[in-house]
């Protein structure tokens, strides 16, 4: 989570946490490309507010790293033309703040891309040809 607001951070960190949710906080956008690019997230929720780069910057470099984790753009504005910016530069879904922590908005929406990204996930992951490997028990090797 990228959030450059310690309450919201706090507020949403500890939401997510009841809910069980491994969280990590970053307040601004060169540690959340650090974060993203060497996690495998299930899921990330960047606000367009944070710096150094912004979070249509970060949102958008995720992208240009070819990481397809959902991504839930919060923006401080309700203008229809910043939700469409957070959608173009890679956000899957975006919720306008000030929202309603106690409500539990957002875990709806992190709830429906989490399941989204389930469908796109591959339910064989090729790692390597281990067909030239041998395995050996009591220096004998195994045959399968």
């Amino acid at each position: 989570m990228a959030v450059c607001d310690p309450l919201i951070a706090s507020s949403i960190t500890n939401g997510l946490r009841d809910q069980a949710f491994a969280v990590d906080v970053a307040a601004t956008g060169t540690p959340a490309l650090y974060f993203g690019a060497n996690n495998n997230y299930d899921l990330a929720i960047i606000d367009s507010a944070i710096t150094i780069p912004n979070g249509l910057a970060v949102c958008r470099e995720l992208r240009e790293l070819g990481l397809s984790f959902p991504i839930l753009m919060l923006t401080s504005r309700d203008r229809v033309g910043d939700r469409i910016a957070g959608l173009d530069h890679g956000a899957d879904d975006c919720l306008s703040k000030p929202f309603e922590v106690r409500k539990l908005n957002y875990f709806a929406r992190m709830r429906a891309l989490l399941r989204r990204s389930e469908e796109l996930r591959p339910s064989v992951i090729y790692v390597a040809d281990l067909s030239s490997f041998v395995v050996l028990l009591n220096s004998h090797p195994l045959r399968f």
